[in-house]
């Protein structure tokens, strides 16, 4: 492989040689591949290098991904709202109803706050009330039965067809 300015191939000890690819897109493919095979800490190490070159939600929420696979739920949420606040910015509210799912679970589920994990199902729900049938409209019912299971006080059956 040509690396040099002029052709030739590096020098093995060259400091061309070892220099990484700081392209955040390539983090974020090794960031995902990484939370697909469960190496949370490869991916979150991918996800940092991403965040680094350019602080975008989806860096964000993968690295929260990865830091809950760490058993690092304060850190996981912490970024999801980042990731949340984001989305938002940019105008993807399937982006921002993802990650809302995502906190009603990191709220009510680890850090015991049911209420505020329902403040954030029902920020899911009004991002997603006017969007087509989406992804996120499965994860949103997916964790309504959660919470109807878990917490009770929502029938489930109603949980699981609401819309």
């Amino acid at each position: 492989m040509v690396n040099g300015t002029n052709g030739s191939v590096p020098h093995p000890l060259s400091p061309r040689r070892f220099t990484m690819d700081t392209n955040p897109s390539s983090y974020l493919e090794r960031g995902t591949e990484a939370l697909a095979q469960g190496d949370w800490p490869s991916a979150r190490a991918a996800f940092e290098t991403a965040l680094e070159a350019d602080e975008s939600p989806e860096a964000f929420e993968g690295y929260a991904i990865a830091r809950w696979g760490l058993n690092e739920a304060a850190e996981a949420a912490r970024a999801r709202e980042t990731a949340y606040k984001l989305y938002l910015q940019r105008g993807d509210r399937r982006g921002a109803a993802r990650a809302a799912v995502d906190l009603s679970r990191d709220y009510a589920d680890y850090r015991g706050e049911p209420a505020v994990g329902n403040g954030w199902l029902q920020r899911a729900r009004r991002l997603l009330e006017d969007l087509p049938e989406c992804a996120e409209h499965g994860w949103l019912r997916c964790r309504e039965g959660e919470v109807a299971l878990i917490f009770g006080g929502l029938d489930v059956d109603e949980a699981l067809v609401a819309g």
